[in-house]
């Protein structure tokens, strides 16, 4: 089958990743636009809510889907794009210290709770951290590139203006295929048209590049925020979280959010911002991703909602979707 997908963020490439390998043709519709939440997305693999010191929902399930997927990536294309190097929390105090090592007595922690040992950089200004078992990230920006590369001429640009049937196929845009899946993320255009609203409470977040000068960072950390390795002596620092201002351009009031709270457990000499970026969580009022395919309308189906993990459980959910589908 020919298979059109609309949209090549985290979820609209695992789909046409899995339908490739299935053997189905597929073109991917994509605006085109790099500020979009998955370009923007720190790629963070981490089964743990660290502030809440709970598992996230069917952590073990997407993990194991996700490595399974992120392998035979790169395998096919040569690339590694996956860095499963645990994420280091930053312990402030002696109880925060011991109650690290009492979470490894809760039975769905257990798994993930890893050893905490001195920090390992000189600008942790904490003597301990705690490492994140099973954690890491993935360098989104390079696979969703990989991803266009690998697609070539499957892969066309622009926004998406007309949908209409033609016989049992689709016509998107002029180019006709047998099946859609919309994958839109929080635009969801022609997700609202076919399927109805969706419950979105989008978030916009905003983050900062900085650098220092002096010995590079070879981890990802975490206390206030995620302090994440850009290479060299240069890290993302990220994220607010506000649910209004979507348009707007990055403010003030983030910018000092965000070194506000790095002073207390992050110093390094020549601390200084090199950039400011923004970018809008695709989140459901509940939380729950939301996908499946058109009662009446036949062949098309959706993926969205994949909010802040979309690295993590985008390739569960579109193989669940896919298995799901009216031609399985």
């Amino acid at each position: 089958m020919h298979i059109g997908i609309i949209g090549q963020g985290f979820g609209g490439s695992a789909l046409a990743w899995q339908l490739q390998q299935a053997g189905h043709t597929v073109t991917v519709f994509d605006r085109g636009i790099e500020r979009s939440a998955s370009w923007m997305a720190s790629g963070l693999i981490n089964p743990v809510t660290l502030r809440r010191r709970k598992v996230v929902q069917q952590a073990q399930m997407h993990l194991n889907a996700m490595q399974a997927y992120y392998l035979s990536v790169e395998a096919s294309l040569g690339q590694g794009l996956l860095n499963m190097d645990s994420i280091r929390e930053v312990l402030i105090g002696n109880q925060a210290t011991e109650g690290w090592g009492q979470l490894a007595d809760v039975q769905a922690l257990k798994p993930f709770i890893g050893p905490c040992h001195e920090a390992d950089h000189p600008g942790i200004q904490h003597s301990y951290v705690g490492q994140v078992q099973h954690s890491g990230r993935l360098h989104s920006k390079a696979y969703l590139k990989a991803m266009a590369t690998h697609l070539g001429e499957q892969l066309i640009q622009g926004q998406v203006d007309h949908i209409e049937r033609e016989g049992k196929a689709w016509l998107v845009s002029g180019h006709k295929v047998d099946a859609l899946i919309l994958a839109e993320g929080v635009q969801a255009q022609w997700t609202n048209y076919f399927f109805g609203e969706l419950p979105f409470a989008a978030s916009r977040g905003e983050g900062l590049t900085i650098a220092w000068d002096g010995e590079a960072m070879h981890h990802p950390y975490h206390q206030s925020h995620f302090l994440l390795p850009e290479g060299g002596s240069m890290a993302k620092l990220g994220a607010t979280y506000s649910w209004d201002k979507f348009n707007d351009p990055p403010s003030k009031a983030a910018r000092l959010e965000l070194l506000d709270g790095l002073k207390p457990w992050f110093s390094m000499p020549g601390l200084r911002v090199v950039d400011q970026w923004v970018g809008i969580r695709p989140t459901m009022k509940d939380r729950i991703v939301r996908l499946g395919w058109h009662d009446v309308e036949s062949n098309l189906g959706f993926l969205n909602g994949l909010g802040s993990r979309g690295a993590m459980t985008a390739p569960y959910w579109a193989k669940k979707l896919i298995t799901a589908a009216p031609w399985a």
